[in-house]
């Protein structure tokens, strides 16, 4: 089972840095800003994006910033 998300917790701290905030912006870049997984269907998704760590920032902090475990995701996907 995935862990919840939480408002305030150490991995909500880092979304707010500007290292995370860059490294965001280079995997929107490295995907086109497409979503992948709609893109993986056949479908184009540019709306409501956002980098997904495959491997929970939680469960492997070690993984934070590694560009294998990051994807461009639409909210629906995400």
């Amino acid at each position: 089972m995935r862990p919840a998300y939480k408002r305030g917790s150490k991995q909500d701290k880092y979304r707010c840095t500007y290292t995370w905030q860059r490294k965001r912006e280079q995997i929107y870049d490295r995907d086109k800003y497409v979503c992948r997984w709609c893109l993986a269907q056949g479908s184009i998704t540019y709306d409501r994006l956002s980098v997904h760590h495959i491997e929970p920032l939680v469960q492997r902090p070690e993984l934070k910033d590694d560009d294998i475990n990051l994807i461009t995701l639409c909210s629906a996907c995400h």
